[in-house]
């Protein structure tokens, strides 16, 4: 299953702003709900280009526990589900990505595809009640 395209569409114009955010003033500027929409962008692109191994590959437990630290604050059950399921795979291992690698079927087929639509969905609706 795939997200639907307003959706897609949406993460990936608020995604952009955010990073154009960044490269105009640091990324210390972010609100927390922007951290959090470039957090799960990030994940989305990585995972769509190249699989969660890409995203562990390219970006490393750091930037996984970035996406779990933005997550905190937030009112995000499906996003909060997704990640505990993804810890369970990857646990505390010291490379991520091969794990990641390892898992069969891999992770964006059975974890991120059921939950991507409803994640976004939920980050949508959080940044358009405070907007």
């Amino acid at each position: 299953m795939f997200m639907p395209w307003d959706l897609e569409d949406w993460l990936t114009e608020a995604g952009g702003r955010v990073v154009q955010k960044m490269a105009d003033c640091g990324h210390k500027t972010l609100t927390p709900e922007e951290q959090l929409i470039y957090e799960v962008w990030l994940f989305d692109t990585e995972t769509r280009n190249g699989g969660v191994s890409q995203y562990f590959g390219n970006r490393g437990i750091e930037q996984w526990r970035s996406l779990r630290t933005a997550a905190e604050s937030q009112n995000l059950p499906r996003l909060k589900q997704f990640m505990d399921e993804v810890d369970l795979l990857i646990g505390e291992a010291a490379d991520p990505y091969a794990v990641s690698l390892a898992v069969s079927p891999p992770i964006e087929e059975v974890y991120w595809r059921s939950h991507q639509t409803g994640i976004v969905e939920e980050l949508r609706r959080m940044v358009s009640e405070r907007d």
